[in-house]
């Protein structure tokens, strides 16, 4: 690295450097405008009586879940105990005070999250500066942090900015706890507590802040009754979790957000995929994401890629001096406890807020330890990370900040496409196939927003992104075989976890229509379920429609004997939006 970089990276200013940096990047969202569930939050934000507080708690009672499934809001196969409801209150009372005051100025929306990212790359920078004590190599470290295009897709998302703010209180915390340690400012004890329980108050990630506070105790604090010192920290992360279900937040049902309280055996048997998902998204590559969007197949691929990833970083960073091991340590221990709660939902680059200052810390080490002392294996390790880290990441942080609006684009494409044949308000949208449930689930909303025509509840049978069998029953039912289950797509399994079984013979009423389970994997999963409707199958009322790969399109029930196979066109991927709109609500934000 050139001397005068280094000077850069040395100089007081770099903090307001890293933070100037973070914010140009991120200046694309700025036009992003508002996409799926930042309308919802909006309508729950500006309704009257509403607290205000708990725009994030959702799916609380089973009438809740019932209502949803016949207004086509949930699949037909969605768990009656599914619970998501979330405690952030802090970051509700922010997207009320946006959607009351602001109005219609989205664009001031987003410019406060860019300005909570460049809030974030000066803390940041502040506190690896002092941690590890290497000023330029802490200034590497901050600019690591500030340009991972992991962070683009939820500082473009407003519904999502609940993990920044969370985020930027955390390392806060932590300066404020180091300035207290290490400096002896007495206000900061004080400060600090108040800023962890800001944190959490935000979301749940910011249970990563107490997992960096205990591994600074361990590794950093030298001073005497170190781990005394967490108490009023931890005191503030005890109470926050028996209010949390005091007020019966939390999940149930679902596959994809997981409590490890509750569910702990369930959370120890997908921890090993996730978390090498996460891994790999915060060292190296591909993202997080693609442990949802590249299916189960790839799962132990994933797990093994993470391992691998993660044992080379620890190996290069073990080449560190003595003086800088204490923060690599540090760094370690802090990033792999808060993928924790980051693993309790599916694997997204938009978690890896927290996890990502220790391995910006650990990245940097590496990259200065090879900088100063050479030596061919210490390289073969660093320049893969800085060309990854340092090159290819701000290149791809502003295509990312645009994440939503792509995914928006195309939900609004499904969406009239689904709706493309409809002519009054008493007909009923059948999709015979589509690439996820979670797509189906924004269908009917998409369609009342875009204000183009009525808006009858859609109902997805299937949603798989391989070939389904139909096969006519009689004149009012057919039956729909999805070969790999139908919650073999992860996303899927938002809605039903797999311990969840839904045997053969057992029936979802649903009003109009019956879904009767007829045959299931010896697990419990459902493989071919024959759906009965209140109507005849050759009703003008019904429009059945199918995925073609990118859109829906008209299709017709099977004939009297007949038996179909269904399957994306060829040449184009079953998941071309499921791929995304799994992305895109992989914590819901709600």
């Amino acid at each position: 690295m050139p001397p005068r970089a280094r000077g850069w990276l040395a100089s007081p200013r770099a903090p307001l450097f890293v933070a100037v940096v973070a914010l140009a990047l991120a200046l694309p969202s700025l036009g992003v405008g508002m996409a799926t569930e930042d309308f919802v939050l909006r309508e729950l934000a500006t309704r009257p009586g509403g607290s205000g507080l708990d725009l994030y708690a959702t799916l609380r009672t089973s009438a809740e879940v019932r209502g949803g499934q016949i207004a086509g809001l949930l699949p037909w196969l969605t768990a009656p105990d599914l619970r998501l409801s979330f405690f952030r209150p802090l970051s509700s009372a922010w997207v009320v005070f946006d959607y009351r005051v602001l109005g219609d100025a989205v664009w001031l929306m987003h410019f406060e999250s860019l300005l909570l990212l460049a809030g974030l790359g000066f803390t940041v920078t502040c506190l690896a500066r002092r941690l590890v004590q290497v000023p330029w190599v802490g200034g590497l470290a901050g600019l690591i942090y500030a340009v991972d295009d992991a962070h683009g897709h939820a500082v473009g998302w407003l519904a999502n900015r609940s993990a920044v703010l969370a985020a930027l209180l955390g390392m806060a915390a932590l300066w404020s706890h180091d300035r207290w340690r290490r400096d002896g400012a007495r206000g900061h004890a004080l400060l600090a507590p108040l800023l962890v329980a800001a944190s959490l108050a935000s979301s749940e990630l910011g249970l990563g802040t107490l997992a960096y506070l205990a591994m600074y105790g361990l590794f950093l604090d030298r001073k005497p009754r170190a781990m005394v010192a967490l108490g009023p920290a931890f005191s503030v992360g005890a109470a926050w979790a028996a209010l949390y279900r005091a007020l019966g937040h939390g999940a149930s049902g679902s596959g994809i957000y997981l409590s490890p309280l509750d569910d702990p055996l369930g959370f120890a048997t997908e921890l090993p995929t996730r978390l090498g998902a996460l891994l790999l998204g915060q060292l190296g590559y591909p993202p997080a994401d693609a442990w949802v969007a590249m299916g189960d197949r790839s799962h132990p691929w994933l797990a093994l890629g993470g391992l691998a990833t993660l044992a080379v970083t620890v190996l290069a960073s073990r080449l560190v001096d003595h003086v800088r091991a204490p923060a690599v340590r540090f760094a370690w221990g802090g990033m792999l406890l808060s993928l924790l709660p980051a693993a309790a939902t599916s694997p997204s680059d938009r978690t890896l807020f927290f996890s990502g200052l220790g391995a910006a810390i650990v990245i940097a080490t590496v990259i200065a330890a090879a900088i100063e002392r050479g030596g061919t294996w210490l390289r073969l390790a660093a320049v893969p990370l800085a060309a990854l880290h340092l090159l290819v990441a701000p290149v791809l942080l502003p295509w990312r900040c645009l994440t939503m609006a792509r995914l928006h684009q195309l939900s609004f494409e499904a969406s009239a496409s689904a709706y493309a044949t409809v002519a009054t308000g008493d007909d009923w949208v059948i999709a015979l196939t589509a690439p996820d449930y979670y797509l189906c689930s924004q269908l009917r909303s998409l369609r009342h927003l875009a204000g183009r025509g009525p808006s009858p509840a859609v109902t997805c049978l299937s949603a798989s992104r391989g070939p389904v069998e139909l096969e006519w029953v009689d004149e009012s039912a057919l039956s729909l075989r999805v070969p790999g289950g139908y919650l073999e797509e992860p996303f899927n399994r938002l809605f039903r976890s797999r311990a969840r079984p839904l045997r053969a013979g057992e029936r979802v009423s649903l009003g109009a229509m019956e879904a009767q389970v007829t045959e299931s994997t010896p697990a419990g999963e459902p493989v071919r379920v024959t759906f009965r409707f209140g109507w005849p199958l050759a009703s003008e009322r019904l429009r059945f429609v199918r995925w073609n790969g990118e859109r829906f399109e008209p299709t017709t029930p099977p004939r009297p004997g007949e038996r179909r196979i269904v399957a994306p066109a060829a040449g184009q991927r079953a998941d071309g939006i499921g791929g995304g709109a799994s992305v895109g609500g992989a914590d819901m934000a709600r």
